[in-house]
């Protein structure tokens, strides 16, 4: 008799062993690729670990649909690289291109955010620029824009629009400064903190963005995720109903986005 409880017992415990596995397996883990920069309120590092807007979204979005996720950062142009070649599952702050979209999947409900850019310029080297909305003010004029960026599929395929390259927002004030470009492109973030810098207080932005670009949470093709990215956009609806997603919107200061 003892022997047959014994058993059981062992049949009980195997069989929870199994179920634990079984529930364990059925938890999917995701790589999210990144840039490595800090891009505040939204993807920074704060006291060595990562966290903003989008992190906290992504993460609690992922945690109720039983999805683990780990950010790897790495440069912008690797990063779109790896997404491109299925090193990753989905890449974060990416907005949406007609080159980007052959690589990866972009649906609505996975938005994280919005980003405007505006225009910067030296007055010594563009006097008298008027603004008036429309890309076709920019004809006959340089502007500056930043490796590997998208400004919005209309910018991006202007064609009489002259666009010079810069590597970073240093490069950038350079070529302003020399009269190399007469105008570029930049987004608030990266305007709070290159004030702080002696050089750019020279530098004139006009208060009216040029465009607007939408940043998702884009899925690799090349790993065949257009399921995966359906499910993580129907979660990313439901949670955007919660009280948890307006506390997060509160804590950094963001914009409410409600998606069907």
């Amino acid at each position: 008799m003892k022997s047959h409880n014994s058993k059981l017992v062992c049949l009980f415990f195997t069989l929870f062993l199994l179920g634990t596995a079984n529930a364990t397996s059925l938890t999917e883990s995701l790589v999210i690729l990144r840039g490595d920069d800090n891009y505040p309120p939204d993807e920074m590092v704060v006291d060595g670990k990562l966290t903003g807007f989008h992190i906290e979204l992504i993460e609690a979005v992922a945690k109720q649909t039983d999805i683990d996720v780990r950010f790897e950062s790495v440069p912008w142009k690797r990063a779109q690289q790896m997404i491109k070649n299925g090193q990753g599952d989905a890449i974060s702050y990416i907005s949406k291109n007609n080159e980007r979209s052959d690589y990866a999947i972009f649906l609505k409900r996975n938005l994280l955010s919005c980003t405007d850019h505006f225009l910067v310029y030296h007055p010594n080297h563009a006097p008298g620029f008027a603004f008036q909305g429309q890309l076709s003010d920019l004809a006959g004029h340089a502007i500056g824009v930043q490796h590997g960026y998208s400004y919005g599929q209309q910018f991006d395929d202007a064609q009489h629009i002259k666009k010079i390259v810069f590597k970073n927002y240093r490069h950038m004030t350079e070529l302003l400064e020399n009269g190399r470009i007469d105008l570029a492109l930049i987004n608030p973030v990266d305007y709070q903190n290159l004030i702080q810098q002696p050089n750019f207080s020279e530098l004139a932005v006009l208060d009216v963005p040029l465009t607007t670009t939408k940043n998702f949470l884009a899925f690799s093709k090349a790993k065949k995720h257009q399921k995966l990215a359906e499910k993580f956009a129907r979660a990313m609806s439901d949670f955007r109903q919660t009280e948890k997603y307006r506390q997060l919107v509160r804590k950094y200061n963001k914009s409410f986005v409600s998606m069907p």
